[in-house]
């Protein structure tokens, strides 16, 4: 099942839910990833998780201004000075979340690669152990 996000202008698979019914919605919309700071994020092992009182602070768009963080309102005047400024920034956040994601990517590689070396040498220690114990026990 797809889910859509329901901040407008997100550029992240954004549907227009004007036409839809408030149950269409509830059902089928969040709010994606581009809206929440680092910090509301729980990395463990396998999977990156949003914290359960996370607050979406980052929003783009013409109704960015709205936001209730004083960081976010100070982004959104300098990217309102111009359209060119404006469509960097959306294309910043999603370079920013790209690169998250990609990072997070490379962690999950890097700790499947450390669990392959270790299971390789474990194999390695068996096959080593069925020899000598061969060679001591003919």
């Amino acid at each position: 099942k797809h889910m859509w996000c329901a901040v407008p202008e997100c550029t992240n698979e954004r549907l227009n839910l004007e036409p839809k019914d408030p149950e269409y919605a509830y059902q089928n919309c969040r709010l994606c990833h581009l809206h929440f700071e680092e910090k509301w994020y729980k990395i463990n092992k396998m999977r990156t998780r949003l914290h359960p009182d996370a607050i979406p602070t980052i929003f783009f768009g013409p109704d960015y201004g709205k936001s209730t963080s004083n960081d976010t309102k100070q982004d959104m005047k300098s990217s309102e000075d111009s359209p060119r400024k404006k469509k960097l920034h959306l294309k910043i956040v999603k370079l920013k979340a790209q690169n998250k994601t990609l990072c997070e990517t490379i962690r999950r590689l890097r700790l499947k690669e450390k669990k392959n070396i270790q299971a390789k040498k474990e194999t390695n220690e068996q096959k080593t152990l069925q020899k000598l114990g061969r060679k001591l026990l003919p």
